[in-house]
């Protein structure tokens, strides 16, 4: 699953691994350092990361409301687990889009968000892992800057809508 755990704007990745069935393996935290390269921080991301499970399913959900994007982790062979995204480097901010004239769920439209020099991009989808579905808010960080300068909507009928100035610290609908 690929999930911005330090709202820096890009793109970290957490791995769930295991053999099909008869060998567990211990999941995996990557931090993105550079366009092409991932640092590896399961050692010190805390003990879930020193288990070995058969990992199967991960979806991103912001259980607690907090804006940090959390992790659920679905296994063959344990019970689910949730994990709590404490991270509080960097500002954030989310945004849930409901069609009117397209899906309700606004499956597949574009955002493009800019902040200073670095522009971002997102689809939303309900792509997760095995039998699991990521929650359709899109959260967006920042870094240190106190506002989204512009967050462009492209819908899947074609329309295009277009927002400036957007604080941080909230969930925009």
């Amino acid at each position: 699953q690929f999930i911005d755990l330090n709202a820096e704007g890009e793109m970290d990745l957490f791995v769930a691994n295991g053999h099909l069935y008869d060998q567990p393996m211990v999941p995996q935290l990557f931090l993105k350092q550079s366009a092409s390269r991932f640092h590896d921080i399961s050692n010190r991301a805390g003990s879930f990361f020193k288990a070995e499970g058969f990992g199967r399913s991960v979806a991103s959900v912001d259980w607690n409301r907090d804006l940090a994007a959390d992790l659920a982790v679905g296994f063959l062979k344990s019970p689910v687990a949730l994990l709590e995204n404490t991270s509080r480097m960097g500002n954030r901010l989310a945004i849930r889009l409901i069609g009117v004239n397209s899906n309700r769920d606004a499956m597949g439209a574009f955002l493009t968000a800019t902040v200073g020099e670095s522009t971002y991009h997102f689809r939303v989808g309900g792509d997760g892992g095995f039998f699991a579905s990521n929650e359709k808010d899109v959260i967006i960080g920042i870094g240190l800057h106190k506002q989204l300068d512009t967050l462009e909507v492209s819908w899947p009928t074609g329309q295009t809508q277009t927002w400036n100035r957007l604080p941080i610290g909230k969930t925009y609908i």
